[in-house]
């Protein structure tokens, strides 16, 4: 099993040290393409592709191309783009079940069975889990049905977390956040690591750090003194609300209708992905006309820029007041929860929502990567000197080749079912604190 060794005095220092055992196994449970049923391999090949590239609007062809099938061929396994994704998404909750399944059989310990989870469910060998994070596009059956298969898998972790909360190995938490939250960074650190391998290299992308990443965090946190008990305010979004203004401020009115439509598209996009979302859509869902959307932003490329672009705001927005807020001191473990709180408020505010960047690199032009990848690493020099003052200080741990770039990937990923479900204003905060003590305080019982 994947483990952080701590070395020497003070601030914790030393190397990931990785049991193959694990990663055995894993091949075990992910057979080689040959031995597997052709409607398999179909369905994993097209989890690869949707989590790289979104849904696009002729996934079938796309993947015909890539599979070498025909057509014809395709057709009779999947009916259409909305089959097709339905399945994927079925055969991810199938592949997090069996994963659990195997997980069990490390003991009753639940510590141990989070970490084997975590190692099957990521292993290099084992197939993609899918993103899921075109949801809206599903038929309403089919939806209810995938939603049903998740939630399945959900309380069965939650399940299994209560149950080592009851023999003392499990701290306190409530275990259903802590079960999304897990399933979550499982999905979305492998489905992301193109981006993230773009941004901060390669480093960040191999596979058996990520598993070590993810198993030492999840089980005794990043930060290192684990009985502080941190519980600061969130930033203040409301800036990035929609502004209620004067109707003959026709600039102010102006501005705040551009920002209806980003806020529409990027939770259309989010729920649907961008291919899957059409100008019409966005438009209707903010009573206007598309060639409204045309001229307060422009066309869907435009479009999507733009949502990023905003997205990068927020991101910077909450970073710099965190920062401002600790008026020229060091920074502290608190700042890093109340920056990471910030985040998680943010996705979960429908009227703030930023777009999740999940998948799509290969359907992006050169120039759209680019400036996305650009958004990513703003400010990316201030975070990796935030994490570095705070290791050098001791309040908190290093991770190895992933000490500066791992933490803020795994953070990220970690949030990426935030915004799939709305939530009432009574339970955000608690929801945000609760998924950032995941990773703050780690599970294992203080």
């Amino acid at each position: 099993m994947a483990q952080f060794v701590e070395l020497g005095r003070g601030p914790p220092f030393g190397v990931f040290q990785v049991d193959d055992g694990a990663f055995m196994k894993a091949a075990k449970l992910a057979p080689s393409a040959a031995d597997r049923p052709r409607h398999i391999q179909i369905l994993d090949e097209a989890a690869r592709m949707i989590n790289t590239r979104g849904v696009s609007s002729k996934p079938l062809s796309d993947l015909a191309e890539r599979l070498n099938l025909s057509r014809a061929a395709l057709y009779y396994y999947v009916k259409d783009r909305e089959d097709l994704v339905f399945q994927v998404y079925r055969r991810t909750c199938e592949l997090l079940d069996q994963a659990l399944a195997g997980a069990m059989s490390a003991g009753p310990d639940a510590m141990a069975v989070v970490q084997e989870f975590i190692a099957l469910a990521m292993a290099p060998e084992a197939p993609d889990l899918s993103v899921q994070a075109e949801m809206g596009l599903l038929r309403p059956d089919d939806r209810d049905i995938v939603q049903r298969d998740f939630e399945k898998v959900v309380g069965r972790f939650a399940g299994l977390l209560a149950q080592g909360q009851a023999r003392g190995e499990i701290r306190p938490c409530d275990v259903f956040i802590a079960a999304r939250t897990i399933i979550s960074i499982v999905i979305s650190v492998p489905a992301n690591s193109r981006w993230a391998m773009s941004a901060q290299g390669p480093e960040v992308g191999d596979r058996r750090l990520q598993i070590a990443l993810a198993q030492d965090m999840l089980t005794r946190g990043w930060m290192t003194d684990r009985s502080q008990v941190l519980d600061p305010l969130p930033v203040d979004l409301e800036v990035f609300a929609i502004a209620k203004v004067d109707a003959f401020d026709r600039a102010a009115l102006a501005r705040a209708r551009r920002e209806a439509i980003l806020v529409a598209a990027s939770g259309l996009f989010n729920r649907k992905g961008v291919d899957s979302t059409s100008l019409d859509e966005i438009a209707l869902a903010v009573g206007a006309t598309k060639r409204t959307l045309y001229q307060l932003v422009g066309d869907k490329t435009a479009l999507t820029l733009a949502c990023a672009r905003r997205t990068g705001q927020i991101f910077r927005y909450v970073l710099h007041q965190v920062l401002e807020s600790l008026d020229g001191g060091d920074p502290t473990a608190e700042a890093v929860v109340r920056w990471q709180r910030s985040l998680a408020m943010a996705q979960l505010r429908r009227d703030v929502e930023p777009v999740r960047g999940s998948g799509g690199m290969d359907g992006m032009t050169e120039d759209a990567f680019l400036e996305v990848r650009d958004i990513i690493l703003e400010d990316n020099q201030v975070r990796q000197d935030l994490l570095s003052k705070l290791q050098t200080s001791g309040q908190m741990r290093r991770f190895g080749e992933l000490s500066l770039v791992g933490p803020p990937n795994i953070w990220w990923n970690s949030m990426n079912w935030l915004n799939r479900q709305d939530v009432d204003e009574a339970r955000r905060a608690l929801i945000a604190a609760e998924v950032v003590e995941v990773l703050s305080l780690g599970l294992r019982a203080l």
